[in-house]
């Protein structure tokens, strides 16, 4: 973890990577997503967040290996790849 974490670090101050702040707008999808979704779905907060920024940055297509992420975007009409199965 502190390897990771170190070597994250430092590809940060490299600029292979930038950090950006979360817009309001996709916390406000985000609870929308939440509210809609969640009793029935079981969706997690980064799940929602994932989505939320999809929808919020209107991607085509959200790529997820994570089954819960994918039937959340499904449910926001967000099509997702790779095709399962």
């Amino acid at each position: 973890m502190k390897a990771a974490s170190a070597a994250f670090e430092e590809d940060l101050a490299a600029g292979l990577y930038a950090l950006h702040p979360v817009s309001p707008a996709v916390y406000e999808k985000a609870r929308q997503l939440s509210r809609a979704h969640t009793r029935s779905l079981g969706s997690r907060s980064l799940d929602i967040l994932h989505v939320a920024a999809a929808l919020v940055a209107r991607a085509d297509v959200l790529y997820s290996f994570d089954a819960t992420q994918r039937r959340l975007a499904g449910a926001a009409s967000l099509a997702t790849a790779p095709r399962s199965g």
